[in-house]
């Protein structure tokens, strides 16, 4: 049985969608106990890259993000959930994980911001 949605209907679904997921994210985004011991020695670099591994770990497809590999070994590019119009949310390059979630990443793992 199909829904038949307006526009404006559309876009607040998935808007909230994008919010549910973006929280989710940051719920899972918890630290491995792997970085724990070396908490204080990673760099905002090294910690975006983790959050950035967790953040594609987390995601059910095949097609993260542009640069992930489809079954027939090409990029997926434009068909990626990152680069779709309400696709999932995800963190495919160090430029989208704000400073803020690497302060609260390194809060946790009990190192210095």
């Amino acid at each position: 049985h199909k829904i038949n949605l307006n526009k404006s209907e559309r876009v607040r679904m998935q808007t909230a969608y994008l919010g549910f997921g973006f929280v989710l994210l940051c719920l899972f985004l918890v630290p491995s106990p792997s970085h724990a011991a070396g908490a204080r020695d990673l760099s905002d670099k090294e910690i975006r890259q983790i959050i950035i591994e967790q953040s594609i770990a987390s995601y059910s497809g095949q097609c993260a993000c542009p640069y992930s590999a489809m079954k027939s070994g090409k990029a997926c590019g434009g068909r990626s959930a990152y680069s779709k119009a309400g696709g999932a949310s995800l963190f495919c390059y160090p430029r989208n994980v704000p400073q803020a979630m690497v302060e609260a990443y390194r809060k946790r793992l009990g190192g210095n911001s």
